[in-house]
């Protein structure tokens, strides 16, 4: 592992001694490259030995600590700092803040929290050399995506250009505007939103995930075979994910599998028309497909299918028939083969049990006896299959109608309580559903709309209430009170914290502790 270097400005040579051997440096994955007594002889230093880190004083002669952070600043020079003040005077914390600088220590330094501020900064530190790694993975992905641009075959690159199949799909974020900018204005947040989608697919397939514009991300997947079955499912347990665990609201659209890379230039064209489709939007579907038949009837069983389980989520035996109607003249004037026909229906059958589960947890008791995969694959007629759907639709009408908050089974302050008792447990909203025998999902969308906030923002409103009250009223470090209300890291612990009180949680102990 390579060190980090490490520059300390002190005025006083017994301070900078003493923070040289305060830490074993090396230890943490850092190295004093240098030491300083003044922002000038500082950035003299840095001229010519860039470091990565620079622990600073507030008070010295000639340049002082902001004014060294100013000039680093506009230099360009990328470098995390810590300031060390013998000084509680909070316009200096508000005014290093500004300047982007997260960490002001006051004197005299505890080791405890000194090595606390450095091993976050290590993690800050790390996330951004994985950042600039990906960066030509980005860049390479966007060109795959540009039909002026896809790559040579002898182009350096980090995707191969020879794999036996690819598949793209692009996520359009559903958020208001301060979302989007919390999401994709920074670079810090656009690589939060990237990493989200990231860890959650690459344990299960090998893929690259870049932005496009200022609400939408493209995925490459390198699938093994040619079954788009298994990244529909996938892609759909993503934007679930993100809805639930994430708080991000999305729409998705998966292409077909296809085995050549300049083939996914005509993908992405025919993803961004589907995605574009104003009916896609209007009747609120989250999840489509872009299939591999003939371009006359390539996005119309999708659209419509979007009307269908919109009417659905209505229980509203007309509607839900009247859309069933439209979707099989669709289907008919299409003139699909049995085999592509049964596919169709296969899709649609399976976005039936997502949005019924949204309604009614127990739906495998509404779906089990029709077992879909078999009742379709005995039929080998095209009017014996609308037949079915038919039948079908009618069936689920009527079991939804007994779906938990029609009967008033559901008491969200109940789950609101149960959230204020146990905020300091692992508690999840897949635990908490399951607490309350609902489906996660449905108690996300109840929650919010009853409550008038997500599931995922009450839990972290009630656990920075308590670490706040921890922070003024006891002399727990701040990693103590990390664990002590519910959280696993200490890295998305300040990130939540900054985000409800403008402020990390030394500085709120600064301002408010006694």
């Amino acid at each position: 592992m390579s060190m980090y270097k490490v520059l300390i400005v002190d005025d006083s040579p017994i301070i900078r001694e003493g923070i040289c051997r305060m830490l074993n440096w090396e230890s943490l994955g850092f190295r004093i490259a240098g030491t300083a007594e003044s922002g000038s002889a500082a950035l003299k230093f840095l001229e010519t030995q860039p470091c990565d880190l620079i622990l600073t004083d507030i008070r010295m002669p000639d340049m002082d600590g902001i004014e060294l952070i100013r000039r680093v600043r506009e230099r360009g020079l990328d470098a995390e700092t810590i300031i060390i003040s013998a000084y509680r005077e909070f316009e200096y914390a508000k005014e290093a803040m500004q300047l982007g600088v997260n960490h002001y220590l006051i004197k005299p330094i505890s080791i405890e929290i000194l090595t606390e501020t450095v091993l976050i900064l290590r993690t800050e530190l790390q996330e951004e050399e994985k950042r600039r790694h990906r960066e030509s993975e980005r860049a390479m992905l966007k060109l795959l995506v540009d039909s002026s641009g896809i790559p040579q075959n002898g182009m350096e690159s980090t995707i191969p250009c020879n794999c036996p199949y690819y598949c793209l799909a692009l996520l359009h974020l559903n958020t208001l505007q301060e979302q989007m900018e919390r999401l994709f204005g920074a670079r810090e947040d656009e690589e939060t939103f990237e990493e989200i989608v990231m860890n959650f697919l690459s344990p299960q397939v090998d893929c690259f995930v870049t932005s496009l514009a200022e609400n939408r991300i493209a995925i490459l997947f390198l699938p093994k075979n040619d079954d788009v079955q298994q990244l529909r499912i996938l892609m759909s347990k993503l934007t679930e994910h993100l809805e639930l665990y994430a708080d991000i609201s999305v729409r998705a659209v998966l292409g077909e599998v296809v085995s050549g890379i300049r083939e996914l230039s005509g993908t992405y064209q025919r993803i961004v028309a589907m995605m574009n489709h104003e009916r896609f939007w209007k009747h609120g579907e989250t999840m489509a497909m872009v299939t591999g038949a003939s371009d006359a009837w390539k996005a119309i069983p999708a659209l419509e299918m979007a009307s269908l389980l919109n009417a659905v989520r209505t229980s509203k035996m007309d509607d839900v028939m009247q859309e069933t109607g439209g979707l099989i003249d669709q289907l008919r004037m299409a003139h699909l083969p049995v085999s592509q026909l049964r596919m169709m229906l296969s899709e649609i059958m399976f976005k039936l049990t997502s949005v019924v589960m949204e309604i009614n947890h127990d739906a495998n008791r509404v779906l089990r006896p029709y077992d879909y995969h078999e009742q379709l694959y005995r039929i080998s007629d095209a009017d014996a299959l609308f037949a079915y759907l038919r039948e079908t639709m009618s069936k689920l009408c009527n079991s939804l109608n007994h779906a938990p908050e029609k009967n008033g089974q559901i008491h969200t302050s109940a789950v609101a309580d149960y959230i204020r008792e146990h905020y300091a447990e692992n508690i999840t909203a897949k635990s908490i559903a399951e607490k309350f025998y609902i489906n996660p999902v449905y108690l996300g969308r109840l929650f919010a709309r009853k409550q008038g906030v997500s599931l995922n923002k009450y839990v972290n409103n009630v656990r920075i209430e308590n670490a706040r009250l921890l922070l003024v009223e006891t002399d727990m470090k701040v990693y103590a009170i990390c664990s002590a209300v519910g959280y696993k890291s200490i890295k998305y612990f300040y990130q939540i914290f900054k985000e409800v009180t403008e402020m990390t949680p030394n500085e709120y102990r600064l301002l408010y502790g006694k």
